[in-house]
């Protein structure tokens, strides 16, 4: 099993091999949310903070200690021609998964299991 780190590491190549051959399709990305943080910068207390932004004590979006707790999941708005793309069924959305899960045996697409806008990595069973 790979260290935690390790993926980390590779979530961030990954994604910016992901990210590259999106824009090479003529579409358009928005970062949604990636890495969250159970404390604080601090440390203390029990304040969630995704992408340094305070969520008012909690988090009631995200599965506490998945990938995005672990800095291994990130969410993606997908735009094409100027459309941002909600629905996971539109086949834009099914090619980008594709791609994304092409890119490594642990890559996890969230339209596999209702969250399209949301890529990871498996670890430890958590997708």
């Amino acid at each position: 099993m790979q260290l935690l780190s390790e993926l980390q590491e590779l979530f961030v190549d990954l994604e910016n091999q992901w990210v590259g051959w999106v824009l090479t399709q003529g579409w358009k990305l928005r970062h949604s949310e990636g890495r969250i943080f159970e404390n604080g910068p601090d440390g203390k207390g029990r304040v969630f903070y995704a992408l340094g932004i305070r969520m008012r004590g909690r988090d009631g979006v995200h599965k506490r200690g998945g990938a995005h707790y672990n800095g291994i999941g990130s969410d993606w708005v997908l735009v094409v021609d100027g459309i941002i793309l909600k629905n996971g069924d539109a086949p834009q959305w099914k090619k980008a998964g594709e791609f994304w899960e092409s890119l490594h045996p642990l890559a996890r697409w969230g339209g596999r299991f209702g969250d399209a806008n949301h890529l990871s990595l498996e670890w430890r069973g958590i997708k």
